[in-house]
């Protein structure tokens, strides 16, 4: 008994083979370089892992269709709210409350808001790619909030063309372009049709918006009414 416990416990020499490596070795060396190896790799291929993983054309992607749909539907819709023939009738209707009117004046407002709009369309572009869609659609929404709010304070036409031909035109050109870039980023199988619905709210806006904005002048004045679309305005902020 003594002399097997002894060859039991007898350490290897050097003319013995060498035994193969113990499983607990290289467990133990995995666990000493493995933390820092995996915090760096899971660090550097973080981006790229998220953008594999992307999913197309699901259900939260028609959602961002919609947010953007509605966007559309209030800031680009306004851009027929002011034209000529609405905007001179609101001028007659509400004379007492603008000291400097002038027909030909309102009808360079619809002017520059297109011009502010398409080069804020141009911006947009560039914004979204140094920071994100989601922060330009918010700061364009706030920022044709704002205009409009404005806007319920005029007292002359002068004071609209930087309400509401600076302010809301280039905000809603900020929110209109970066609503397209994002569609174009969740959809691939559906993308025309997603874009098409998206483009569909511009439409029904321009319908829209001109009879209803017509409406809440008639019923709570030409302050009143620019007030309430302010307030709509802000709703663009949670369809970023």
């Amino acid at each position: 008994m003594a002399n097997e416990t002894m060859v039991s416990c007898r350490e290897p020499e050097a003319g013995d083979s060498k035994s193969e490596p113990d499983e607990s070795s290289y467990m133990l060396r995995d666990k000493r370089s493995s933390p820092s190896s995996t915090i760096r790799g899971q660090h550097h291929q973080h981006p790229e892992h998220e953008h594999q993983h992307r999913t197309f054309d699901d259900s939260w992607a028609w959602y961002v269709v919609g947010g953007c749909a509605f966007a559309n539907f209030l800031l680009p819709g306004m851009l027929r709210s002011f034209g000529p023939d609405v905007l001179d009738g609101f001028v007659e209707v509400h004379k007492l409350e603008f000291e400097n009117r002038s027909v030909v004046g309102c009808r360079w407002l619809p002017a520059t808001f297109h011009l502010t709009f398409f080069i804020a369309g141009s911006l947009s572009c560039l914004l979204c790619k140094l920071i994100s869609h989601r922060a330009v659609t918010f700061w364009g929404g706030l920022l044709a909030s704002a205009g409009m709010l404005s806007s319920s304070f005029a007292n002359s036409i002068s004071h609209l063309y930087i309400s509401y031909g600076v302010m809301v035109g280039f905000g809603a050109g900020l929110c209109y372009s970066a609503g397209i870039l994002i569609v174009n980023e969740y959809f691939d199988k559906h993308r025309g049709l997603a874009n098409g619905l998206s483009l569909a709210g511009t439409a029904i806006g321009a319908l829209a918006m001109p009879p209803y904005l017509e409406f809440l002048t008639f019923s709570y004045g030409y302050r009143g009414g620019i007030l309430i679309v302010s307030g709509m305005m802000l709703n663009t902020l949670a369809c970023r």
